[in-house]
């Protein structure tokens, strides 16, 4: 009998609490193995949606702005990032 993502994910959903920890638990060796990529992470977001996984959830993006809000231009954050990048450097040249 082959099992699909979309079974796992809706055996696991299932489980109890206690028994997803130990799912977790046994799944974790394996997990740190593997090497993290870009196209890895992509991968694993595709197979999530295609099981259905995501789609109950609520998106985030937007929520927590502040109408209204004028942060700095890019080009002020970019000074300030270097500003911070060099710090170092002047408290060398201090000592």
């Amino acid at each position: 009998m082959d099992l699909t993502f979309g079974d796992i994910v809706q055996a696991a959903q299932k489980l109890t609490p206690p028994e997803k920890v130990a799912l977790i638990k046994m799944l974790q060796p394996d997990a740190l193995s593997i090497p993290i990529t870009r196209e890895s992470l992509i991968a694993q977001l595709e197979a999530l949606r295609a099981a259905g996984s995501l789609d109950n959830e609520v998106s985030l993006y937007g929520k927590y702005a502040r109408p209204g809000f004028d942060g700095p231009t890019e080009e002020e954050l970019h000074a300030y990032l270097r500003e911070v990048g060099t710090e170092w450097e002047k408290g060398l040249n201090e000592l």
